[in-house]
């Protein structure tokens, strides 16, 4: 072969080469495209997900807030309840007391009466 024979098929080699590394370029930059778009993707999943995490936390704030504030009317309404609970026994006590009373009176008055003394 001459000269410009090998010069030819060199050049056509390169070209073929250069066409074959274009066409390789081409490819990674459509893969890179894909990927940039995943990414983007997956950045606005996470920054939702973050303002999810965020919004259940404020939510669990308020819940536990609103449960520390019902378990304190429960402790008070307890409190109020024994309060009762003591009220009404002090009234079962008064009564039973007032009985007793009432039957010593009847008692007395019956003395009364047997002795001859008028009761009113």
């Amino acid at each position: 072969m001459s000269k410009p024979d090998d010069l030819e098929t060199s050049s056509i080699s390169k070209i073929s080469e250069i066409s074959k590394l274009q066409k390789d370029n081409t490819n990674l930059k459509t893969e890179l495209q894909w990927h940039k778009e995943e990414l983007a993707t997956v950045r606005e999943k996470l920054r939702k997900t973050e303002e999810d995490l965020e919004a259940l936390s404020h939510a669990y704030s308020a819940l536990d807030e609103h449960s520390n504030k019902l378990n304190k009317e429960i402790e008070s309404l307890k409190n109020s309840d024994r309060s009762n609970d003591l009220d009404e026994s002090a009234i079962e006590d008064l009564l039973v007391c007032l009985g007793q009373e009432e039957e010593k009176n009847a008692r007395l008055v019956a003395q009364l009466e047997a002795l001859g003394i008028p009761v009113e």
